[in-house]
């Protein structure tokens, strides 16, 4: 979501700010006109550059020292720390031979801007879902390597979580439950992805996951059909 602080406390900005401060957190320092351009596509050059100047004004009278603006080009200043600059760092952290670990929870989150509709907005959030999907995958890889199973369970889901119809993802669920000797937990897993890409595809998972596996069978439903019950002995005949 969309939050700007200042020394701990909320700033409140109109929306057509919050938009400014958004695109700027995502695309860094660019030129004015450009801004202006994507921030009011149907305006002509000159109402969408007068709108962003109207926007700039306002940002800088609620939160002054926020933007680091000039004639020509616009960005935040270099002393603003956005949530979203953390999350690249730890992205980047994942595929860093010499990097400490990182924690799960650091790539786990909502998606970018819910509720933000703008043309702009959607491919920044589908490409930083899949960089959280891609380090999540990384964090799971790194901790079977570790042997730390339990996490690496929990990457693998929170993975499965963002993109749910992912092999890749489902695939290290299931080494990590059946490393941790969690068989329960492979056969969920297995099943669940049979699902779902039964009911979104109309595909069956590839041959490689089924060998993967192969000591995880299907789940067997119960058959519907009622069993008639056994007719009751009858006593013999006596003679007579």
């Amino acid at each position: 979501g969309w939050a700007l602080v200042v020394d701990g406390d909320p700033v409140m900005l109109g929306g057509r700010e919050q938009r400014l401060v958004a695109l700027l957190a995502l695309a860094g320092q660019r030129p004015r006109a450009q801004v202006a351009g994507i921030l009011w596509p149907e305006s002509t050059d000159a109402r969408a550059l007068a709108s962003l100047r109207r926007a700039v004004l306002q940002t800088q009278r609620r939160s002054p020292g926020l933007l680091r603006a000039d004639r020509t080009s616009i960005a935040l200043a270099p002393d603003v720390v956005s949530d979203l600059d953390q999350l690249r760092a730890a992205v980047a952290q994942t595929v860093s031979p010499d990097a400490d670990p990182v924690p799960v929870a650091v790539l786990v989150g909502e998606e970018l801007l819910p509720g933000w509709y703008d043309e702009w907005v959607a491919p920044e959030r589908e490409r930083l879902q899949q960089q959280r999907v891609r380090a999540l995958e990384q964090v799971a890889r790194q901790a079977m390597a570790r042997d730390e199973h339990a996490v690496a369970i929990e990457a693998a889901h929170a993975a499965v979580a963002i993109e749910p119809l992912l092999e890749s993802a489902t695939e290290l669920a299931i080494r990590a439950h059946l490393a941790h000797g969690d068989r329960g937990g492979a056969v969920r897993e297995l099943d669940r992805y049979r699902v779902v890409v039964e009911e979104e595809l109309g595909v069956a998972p590839s041959p490689a996951l089924e060998a993967l596996a192969g000591s995880v069978p299907a789940r067997v439903e119960p058959d519907p059909t009622p069993v008639p019950a056994p007719s009751p002995a009858r006593a013999p005949a006596s003679a007579v």
